[in-house]
């Protein structure tokens, strides 16, 4: 939503849905508000409150720019769990431009575990590499009318077995 119509007073009763990305960060991109995000996350994750409480960390959302001429990119949401790092972006549609939009956020987020000095990283760059922990692009999509809540891809050979979820 665009900051001119966001400064606009509401209707009384009348309040902006989290369907929105400013009031969707505004709401998951705050320390105080991480149990929302824990909740959605085991849900989504389909894994128990307990396992995700207190472990979920906030990571910067700018990706930062490798040259001038690039656009900004900053994402919605990046967070890590032990040391898992999950992009969650909220669009309004979806189009062949924003999925690959995405998918370079993904990657990008990805990669950005090798810039990481750790102990691993100073035995060798094939060690290094094996250090890289899980990357999850979530895709939350409004106003669709799309049955499937989820849907997962692969990087597969053209035979079709998975090479990486």
């Amino acid at each position: 939503m665009r900051k001119s119509i966001r400064t606009k007073t509401l209707e009384e009763g009348k309040i902006i849905p989290i369907t929105f990305d400013y009031v969707f960060c505004n709401i998951f991109n705050k320390e105080e508000n991480i149990i929302i995000l824990e909740n959605f996350l085991a849900c989504y994750l389909e894994v128990s409150l307990e396992k995700i409480r207190g472990h979920v960390e906030l990571l910067n959302r700018n990706l930062g720019f490798e040259h001038k001429k690039e656009a900004n990119k900053q994402i919605d949401l990046l967070v890590d769990i032990e040391g898992e790092k999950i992009n969650i972006e909220l669009q309004n549609k979806m189009s062949e431009g924003i999925i690959n939009r995405n998918v370079v956020f993904a990657c990008k987020v990805h990669a950005g575990q090798l810039k990481l000095r750790t102990e691993i990283e100073k035995r060798g760059s094939y060690n290094r590499y094996n250090a890289i922990k899980k990357t999850l692009q979530i895709n939350l999509t409004r106003n669709t009318n799309e049955r499937h809540v989820k849907e997962s891809y692969y990087l597969t050979n053209e035979k079709g077995k998975i090479f990486n979820k």
